[in-house]
């Protein structure tokens, strides 16, 4: 598990380049701090026994690590990968049979701190959005999330030509322009991809 990335990862890259394609500009691998067990005690004043003890959960101080942040559009964007943070329904998302009950406890326990990732930025006021690694693995399902991102974030001026930009990109196979790979530009490359 050590050869496993966190950070800048095929799937992380794909939704990079493509937001990137549709003009948006956004920060990588943020770390929000945010305060847990701030709640009381979770039954209301009007059915608490008087004279009753108001007590509090412990608060801890945490930090919620998002991969794409977009502080224009107030969004943190999250990319999962779907074996890692069970995408339920999905093909990807299997449990080893070695070791079952300890993979069963990590992958859900991975699970349950993401729900309370989202919640926690959902209540500082941003939106959230979950990226899945099965969304970006073929060209259509990618095609269909610039789409949905395109929707969800604004309205782009550019984006007809963006999405044929974006197809021509993806029809490749390549997760970035020709001209970002070459060692040397030309003019001809560049028109080409514009």
């Amino acid at each position: 598990m050590s050869r496993i990335r966190g950070k800048n990862t095929t799937p992380e890259k794909r939704v990079r380049s493509l937001l990137h394609h549709l003009g948006f500009r956004f920060r990588l691998h943020v770390r929000i701090p945010i305060q847990v067990g701030l709640a009381l005690r979770s039954e209301p004043p009007s059915k608490r026994k008087t004279g009753a003890i108001e007590t509090s959960r412990p608060t801890t101080l945490r930090a919620v690590s998002v991969d794409i942040l977009l502080r224009k559009h107030k969004t943190a964007i999250f990319v999962h990968g779907c074996f890692w943070h069970r995408h339920k329904g999905c093909k990807n998302c299997t449990t080893p049979t070695n070791r079952r009950s300890w993979w069963l406890a990590k992958l859900n326990g991975n699970a349950a701190r993401d729900k309370v990732h989202q919640r926690a930025v959902r209540k500082l006021g941003w939106r959230s959005i979950v990226v899945w690694e099965c969304q970006t693995e073929h060209p259509k399902r990618l095609e269909r999330l610039s789409r949905k991102l395109a929707k969800s974030l604004g309205p782009m001026a550019d984006y007809a030509g963006t999405a044929s930009r974006i197809g021509r990109v993806l029809a490749g196979g390549n997760s970035l322009p020709s001209r970002c790979k070459s060692s040397t530009s030309s003019a001809t490359s560049a028109q080409s991809w514009r």
